[in-house]
């Protein structure tokens, strides 16, 4: 018989769930930035096209660098997994 311990450890259990509208919106902000557009840019383009904070404010750029910032804290914390395989027995039977 074979008998032994796992240790799972993931900081992905403690990420709140967003809605389809934020993660397309902080996907949006991600994609407008690798494409080159600076943190005023974004902010100025997403308020031309009449998109307002979850609060119904508008962008400024403080706000699209923070925002930035959290969601790839965000997808990092997503792919942190650990795990340690201990007490490993054997014992024949």
């Amino acid at each position: 018989m074979l008998t032994f311990q796992v240790k799972i450890v993931s900081r992905a259990l403690s990420i709140p769930i967003i809605s389809t509208s934020q993660l397309d919106r902080l996907t949006l902000i991600k994609k407008l930035h690798s494409d080159g557009l600076s943190d005023t840019a974004i902010a100025d383009f997403l308020n031309s096209k009449g998109l307002k904070t979850p609060k119904g404010k508008k962008y400024y750029q403080e706000l699209i660098w923070v925002t930035r910032n959290k969601f790839n804290k965000r997808n990092l914390r997503e792919q942190e997994f650990n795990y340690q395989i201990e007490n490993m027995k054997f014992s024949p039977k």
